[in-house]
């Protein structure tokens, strides 16, 4: 007598859903929601934005297309964490664990108030240059046309926009009082900080 040992066709439309259930609620709390991670993080976002003089709302646009919130993302070039730093450039900041979230995010504003200020607040070249490297931005006098960095622009950008950005991609930048430089979307900035001055 012959045993039939495939599975009848219900068990495996069952197993299939139970998988994808399983696999999507994984994935949800691997990530969580853009609003659970502002919720989650506002306060190391905010700690950097003032710190470093930038605008908290691009830093939150970038972690959103970087790693969705999740502390713990890992790319397969080796870029990690919230702001997925890649080891050389945690190093360089003093990072002792990368995958902590205030460093991780501390970190990578200090490296974006850099790349601002090296592409004279052009924040298209700015995001090339976080995804593709300064390099690849110098060799291709620009955004390079890797489908990946262009998607990355036009996404963190659409990100930043809806949360009050520049439709032009352009920063601001300001000297206060104390002489800090604060960089900002708000061409406004200078009237709501009072004693603000517009640095060019």
């Amino acid at each position: 007598m012959r045993v039939s040992t495939a599975i009848p066709p219900r068990d495996v439309l069952r197993s299939i859903v139970t998988f994808s259930v399983l696999l999507f609620l994984a994935s949800g709390l691997a990530g969580g929601s853009a609003a659970d991670g502002v919720k989650k993080y506002g306060s190391y976002v905010r700690d950097a934005a003032e710190k470093h003089g930038l605008d908290e709302n691009l830093i939150h646009s970038i972690i959103q297309v970087e790693s969705n919130y999740n502390p713990e993302a890992v790319s397969v070039k080796g870029a990690s964490g919230l702001m997925q730093l890649i080891p050389e450039t945690a190093a360089h900041y003093g990072v002792f664990d990368i995958f902590d979230p205030q460093q991780n995010i501390d970190a990578g504003a200090r490296y974006l108030k850099e790349l601002i200020s090296l592409y004279r607040n052009n924040l298209r070249f700015v995001l090339a240059a976080y995804n593709a490297g300064p390099d690849a931005v110098k060799k291709h006098n620009g955004v390079p046309p890797f489908p990946e960095t262009v998607g990355y622009v036009r996404k963190v950008l659409d990100l930043y926009r809806k949360r009050g950005g520049p439709p032009g991609g352009q920063l601001y930048s300001y000297r206060d009082g104390q002489g800090k430089v604060l960089l900002t979307s708000d061409k406004f900035y200078l009237s709501l900080k009072g004693g603000a001055s517009a640095e060019r």
